[in-house]
């Protein structure tokens, strides 16, 4: 049987670096942005991932936004779900 999604040697791109590593390098940082919209908390969860094994991208990791000075809210969620 020809196995197309290799678990052994599965990689991502770090969000801050912009580089692939192997899966065992790489780490995600949830983050509740529900608050910040007005929704129940878990409504909203942004997931940064960063390399695990790099002091620079763990700490801008803390910080990272994906859709930075974007202000949520309740409408714009709906719409996009």
């Amino acid at each position: 049987m020809n196995n197309w999604f290799d678990l052994e040697n599965i990689t991502w791109s770090c969000h801050i670096c912009k580089e692939i590593r192997p899966d065992e390098k790489i780490s995600v940082r949830k983050t509740d942005l529900s608050k910040e919209a007005d929704m129940p908390e878990g409504s909203i969860i942004e997931n940064v991932r960063y390399c695990n094994d790099k002091p620079e991208c763990i700490e801008k990791s803390k910080g990272y936004r994906h859709f930075k000075g974007c202000k949520l809210n309740k409408f714009d969620y709906i719409l996009k779900s």
